[in-house]
């Protein structure tokens, strides 16, 4: 019968196998209500009424009873509740909203029971009806359906299965989009194996034979999302291993797996976690320069696993991942496939319009396709009071896994905490010796000692409390114990040789272990996040489920979910009745538009409002738009949701808008982003963050300053401080160890959460014990956030130019990531990377350490004053075996040595050459196989102002043994007159703590150029007009009628007069226009001579570019262009006749060395140097000599005409310098400066 009752000729009363004490009654629809049934109902309409006033009339019709059963709430005083709504429906999607709305309030799956027990209600849902058995034509053949090369990945596989072969024509013969909902265990893994052959073999059908197929794949990748890291490493494993025969490489992305640009480069499958994969899409675009920032622009198929993730917090995530997916397809038209794979969803349409999944690519797979139908129980205790909550779970646990035990059947039950499976396990063997049953759950002795052969493994285990319960048949497993324990805990369960594991999430995860029953216990699970209890996400719950049932052993698995009566209507509606999924992204949509404005893909409200038609908020705002906060009215008369959807855009950009995130123009509507709002982005910082850290972040901030202003961070807001936890704070705060940074303002934050993330952030770094567990965990989460937090603070405070702030936030930075304060000793950081606890003990002593930081024996007193003598630093840190192991930590941390060179350009320009030299021996398993990063920056101590900053990359040695190579930075800074006494040049590193050094760079003996003379401003002078030049021939050269202001103004001087000429001007200038002038110069005057002129291009580029415009130009006059660069040497023939010589600097360079026997050095009229300003670079020589040597050509050859010189420059600084270098008399017209403001084109002269 549907509706969860059962037909009136059940028995109203059923005992309930296992031992469950107290037994259970079921209500029956048909027969009348006993006392005692009457009795339990009014205690449930009771805790109904106190969780709102609509809970006791919905209460029995969500808890699986049908309307005719709803008949009965009159007799019972239960309020009535009309199931029909009331008013008409006046649009199509309202009625859509009202039918969601009420499906989730409505019954049962069809045959599910509901029952009432002593302190407990429980729903039972049998398994569905397993489907017959498939035909041979529905199950594809491996050998047939696939081609020969992708065969060895389905090894040991002859058929796909059931959903695979239903699926295998869109998953691997096409490249549509698709989504495929089905419950866990039904093969979904692996087509979504199919789906990257498919993209392999499309690669290899298209790669050439010029190039190694998997080195095009490199560039063609896939990228596997997945919700959770253990999950990763699991798809990870598998992937690796089926397609090894291919020899594609899987690597994993995660935050705990970071890859180098190589590795990420030469991967072909990425495996991310969804978080991961937006901070390196939001780089794609942001041109950070981030190493992983051309990842995206690489990825050909994105699979996003669990999609239906969307309906919770994290799905916000997933929502900008697709939304900018989708983005970068229209934008680049580049073909990016996404496959969704998710569990039964009841709204996949709308999932598959989001995706962008044809009709065609959208599957649906109900429960029957689970390869062992699944039998659920749901049990919901009513007890409040924490200890008669726990004593009822457990009780009911006992239950469940003693009657599946008698059965003779494996169970497993998962709990929530390390110490709970311990306790776990020892309760249930309690319980059953209380009850009479000891030994209930050991396993039978008649085929001999099932322990057998694991006796010798537990006498070696390292826990010692699986030793303990072992005998009884229990078993632990949890991320606390070994691999080798853990795997022998898994080995144990898998022969039979224990009936019960008790465990934890990760086994769920991680480990493909099945048994014929799960029990999950209780569903409060602490995040420190939220700072409390919340109740376990459904995809864990499905994952735990998913292990219930061993395929070709049982015929159903047994799952049970044991949680609270509160929580049980929730869980019933998301599992059982599978309720519409929306969207979460309203919450968190002012971070989204951040991170696309930052990355450059919005740039107005307009383009928001389009972004945002790629997301699923877009999808069910359509679909239901009262779930978001739109009026009925609204909703009426705006059924598109345009104005809604402005409306949102709007509040999430005034919103960024003030926290300074970006620039918001209300008027227009137009976003500009802002430095702020990239670091934000990038760094994955909530706007509400970024907004207090504008008001409370100071230039001279202390350290017990920054240390309230990062744990003030929006992120840690939640973490209040409970009653159990007030004592254990205070002790640790009391504790100078613990919390060496103190303050008043520290203080008085103490009962705020900024006062207790400061504690526990402290706490963690000095490595201070928790006694609770929930401080634990809450110092770890507050760790990992807070040194992102102090990242980005520190890029912020390096925008800002201020040094004394960044100094101090990259050292909490590092601190917080090395767990090492400051003021410790850096050698600690070498012994910390010691893999044995007993080795770092033996060779690096804590007595030898605290001596060492005693004494103040820093890096440079043991290395420079001692000279490394280990024998002196033994004797001073009274441990003379410590002492060579301190001295080769202390050369080990990487340090470097600066030399500085400062070279004036202006009176406000310098130039400096940083170089950096290591003093530290390279080791891989210290330093790692990649650069070692150093922040380098110069700064104004008197200012306290950053002239310069950048990241600075040391590489390994080329050769192993071999030293490290100085790297030397060239950069420019600009300064103010007069100048500071001296400059602070600093290098960090990065990554280790106490590791800088620091260079005092004086400019007292600087001597700084005169003043440069002003620029004579552009004349307003009438644009001439290209008749001016005389000639028809030299007329039909352009295309336009005038010359621009600066060719008007230096007309003259290159058309009418033979001196040498400098002209700078910015691209764009028309200066291409002004060599022609010259060359039209030379051929009015050179009469019967054949003189030349000679263009010196930069680059071999720009000498073919000038090529190809000159040839038919020149070509029309009966002039020959000829290129004399490294690729083209034409013979002394065709040299002799050319009119126009397109040469390099290099190649001029070596011609005009030997102009005394070579006539065409000497038949060179006109010289054109291209780029000038190169001059400062290191091609400045050739350029030089070029221009020497042609002046000292006509001094020393009275008979060889002097050659004329015509720079062509940017704008330069020191143009007199130069012009008096070339021979230009005083007072010409020499460099353009173009200066360009709306309206109007300035330029000046000197």
């Amino acid at each position: 019968a549907e509706g969860g009752a059962a037909p009136p000729s059940a028995p109203t009363q059923a005992s309930r196998g296992g031992g469950r004490g107290g037994g259970s009654v079921r209500v029956d629809r048909g027969a009348k209500p006993s006392q005692r049934q009457q009795k339990q109902l009014r205690k449930q309409r009771r805790e109904a009424e106190a969780r709102g006033p609509d809970a006791a009339a919905d209460l029995l019709g969500a808890l699986g009873f049908d309307d005719e059963y709803l008949a009965q709430q009159t007799a019972l005083g239960l309020p009535q509740r009309d199931p029909k709504p009331k008013g008409p429906q006046h649009a199509a999607f309202l009625a859509e909203s009202e039918r969601e709305y009420r499906a989730t309030r409505t019954g049962l799956p069809a045959g599910a029971e509901k029952f009432y027990g002593d302190g407990y209600e429980e729903v039972e849902i049998p398994p569905p009806a397993a489907l017959p058995p498939p035909t041979r034509d529905q199950l594809k053949p491996v050998a047939t359906v696939l081609p020969e090369w992708a065969r060895p990945c389905f090894r040991g596989t002859k058929t796909l299965n059931r959903l695979q072969s239903a699926v295998f024509e869109c998953a691997f013969g096409s490249r549509k989009n698709m989504l495929v909902c089905a419950p866990t265990g039904a093969g979904k893994t692996n087509v979504a194996l199919l789906t990257v052959m498919e993209l392999i073999g499309r690669v290899r059908d298209a790669a050439s034979s010029d190039e190694p197929f998997l080195e095009v794949l490199a560039r063609h990748k896939a990228v596997y999302v997945a919700p959770l890291k253990a999950l990763a490493q699991e798809v990870v494993a598998k992937f690796s291993d089926r397609l090894s025969p291919l020899g594609v490489i899987v690597k994993e992305l995660t935050g705990d797996v970071q890859l180098s640009k190589r590795e990420a480069d030469a991967a072909h499958v990425l495996v991310v976690t969804p978080e991961k994969w937006d901070v390196v899409t939001r780089k794609q675009g942001g041109g950070s320069g981030d190493a992983m920032g051309s990842l995206a622009s690489r990825c050909r198929l994105l699979i996003v696993d669990e999609v239906h993730l969307l309906a919770e917090e994290r799905g916000a995530v997933l929502e900008c991942v697709v939304a900018r997916t989708t983005r970068l397809v229209e934008s680049s038209q580049s073909e990016i496939r996404l496959v969704g794979l998710s569990a039964t969803l009841p709204n996949y349409e709308d999932v598959g319009h989001f995706l962008g999944c044809p009709d065609d690519g959208v599957f649906f797979f109900g429960p029957e396709h689970r390869p062992v139908p699944l039998k659920q129980t749901f049990c919901g205790v009513t007890a409040t009071r924490p200890h008669e909550k726990k004593m009822k779970l457990d009780e009911l646990a006992y239950d469940v896994a003693l009657s599946a035990v008698d059965r003779g059947h494996q169970v497993m039950v998962f709990v929530h905490s390390r110490k709970e499976t311990l306790k776990t396990a020892r309760g249930l063997r309690d319980t059953a010796a209380r009850n009479g049953r000891d030994g209930a759950f050991a396993p039978s002795l008649d085929a001999g000692d099932p322990l057998r052969p694991f006796r010798q493994q537990l006498a070696n285990c390292r826990h010692r409390e699986l030793a303990e319960v072992v005998e009884a048949g229990f078993s632990l497993h949890h991320a606390g114990m070994s691999r080798a324990d853990r795997g022998l805990s898994e080995r144990l369960f898998a022969a039979g040789a224990v009936k019960v594991l008790c465990c934890t999430a990760t086994l769920a995860w991680g480990v493909n272990l099945p048994a014929h029953a799960v029990v999950c216990k209780g569903t409060d699970i602490y995040d420190p996040q939220r700072g409390g209890n919340v109740d376990l996400s459904m995809l864990d719950v499905l994952q735990i489920f998913g292990r219930a049932g061993r395929p070709q052993f049982d015929d159903f698995g047994e799952a049970t979910l044991l949680t609270t009566s509160k929580a049980l209507p929730d869980y019933l509606r998301k599992l059982a009745r599978a309720a519409p999924i929306e969207s979460c992204l309203v919450p968190r949509l002012a971070d989204a538009l951040n991170a696309e404005v930052s990355a450059g893909t919005v740039s107005s409200i307009r383009d928001a409002d389009r972004w945002l038609d790629h997301t699923f908020l877009a999808v069910r705002l359509r679909r239901n738009p009262l779930a978001y906060g739109c009026s009925y009215d609204q909703a009426q008369e705006d059924p598109r949701m345009g104005r809604f959807r402005d409306t949102l855009l709007r509040q999430a950009a005034r919103k960024l808008d003030e926290a300074r995130m970006c620039r918001y123009d209300r008027r227009s509507g137009a976003v500009a982003g802002t430095e702020v709002g990239r670091v934000g982005s990038h760094y994955y910082l909530r706007h509400e963050s970024v907004r207090e850290f504008n008001d409370k972040l100071r230039q001279h901030a202390t350290d017990a300053d920054i240390l309230a202003v990062v744990c003030g961070a929006y992120e840690f807001e939640q973490l209040k401080p409970r009653a159990d936890e007030v004592g254990e704070l205070d002790r640790l705060r009391d504790s100078e160890g613990a919390c060496p940074v103190r303050s008043e303002k520290l203080t008085a934050l103490a009962d705020e959460p900024a006062g207790k993330a400061a504690t526990l952030l402290q706490a963690h770094v000095s490595r201070a014990p928790f006694s609770a567990f929930t401080l634990s965990s809450d110092a770890a989460y507050v760790a990992k956030n807070a040194a992102r937090v102090c990242r980005a603070l520190f890029e912020m405070a390096l925008r800002a130019h201020w040094p004394s702030l960044a100094e101090r936030l990259l050292a909490l930075a590092k601190a917080v990531e090395r767990r090492l304060w400051w003021f410790q000793h850096p050698a600690r950081q070498v012994a910390d990377l010691e893999p044995h606890v007993q080795a770092r003990r033996q060779k690096f002593p804590e007595e030898a350490l605290r001596q060492l930081e005693a004494q103040r024996l820093t890096v440079e007193r043991v290395l420079d004053d001692l000279n490394g003598d280990a024998r002196e630093v033994g004797a001073l840190v009274r441990h003379q075996k410590a002492g060579p192991n301190l001295v080769r930590a202390c050369r080990a941390l990487p340090n470097v040595a600066l030399d500085c060179d400062v070279r004036p350009i202006t009176r406000t320009v310098l130039r400096v050459a940083l170089t950096l030299t290591p003093t530290y021996a390279w080791d891989a398993r210290l330093h790692g196989l990649g650069p070692e990063p150093f922040w380098v920056w110069v700064e104004d101590a008197v200012a306290e102002r950053i002239h310069h900053c950048e990241l600075a990359l040391l590489h390994p040695p080329k050769r192993r043994g071999g030293r490290q190579e100085p790297l030397t930075l060239h950069f420019t800074m600009a300064v103010k007159e007069p100048l500071p006494p001296q400059f602070y040049a600093r290098a960090q590193s990065d990554r280790w703590v106490g590791c800088a050094s620091l260079l005092e760079v004086s400019t007292t003996n600087l001597k700084l150029p005169a003043a440069a003379p002003p620029h004579t401003d552009l004349l307003p002078l009438r644009p001439l007009p290209v008749a001016a030049l005389g000639d028809a021939r030299f007329e039909a050269f352009y295309r336009f009628s005038h010359f621009n202001p600066v060719q008007t103004q230096v007309f003259h001087a290159l058309y009418r007069t033979d001196g040498n000429v400098l002209v700078g001007a910015p691209t764009g200038s028309g200066k291409t226009c002004l060599a022609e002038l010259a060359i039209f110069r030379l051929l009015q005057n050179r009469g019967d001579e054949k003189l030349k002129a000679v263009y010196v291009a930069p680059l071999k580029a720009l000498a073919r570019e000038r090529l190809k415009d000159w040839t038919p130009k020149f070509g029309a006059l009966g002039l020959t262009v000829l290129e004399l660069t490294g690729d083209a040497a034409p013979d002394a023939r065709r040299l002799k006749k050319a009119d126009v010589l397109i040469t390099t600097p290099e190649k001029w360079d070596g011609v005009t060395r030997q102009w005394k026997r070579r006539d065409v050095a000497r038949a060179a009229a006109l010289m054109i140097l291209d780029e000038v300003h190169l001059l400062g670079e290191d091609r400045g020589p050739v350029l030089e000599a070029l221009v020497s040597r042609s002046r000292f050509m006509s001094l020393k050859d009275e008979q060889h005409r002097a050659c004329r010189v015509v720079a062509l420059s940017t704008a330069l600084a020191n143009a007199h310098d130069l012009a008096a270098w070339l021979g230009l008399p005083r007072g010409n017209p020499a460099p353009v400066a173009r200066q360009i403001s709306p309206g109007r084109e300035h330029a000046r002269f000197t």
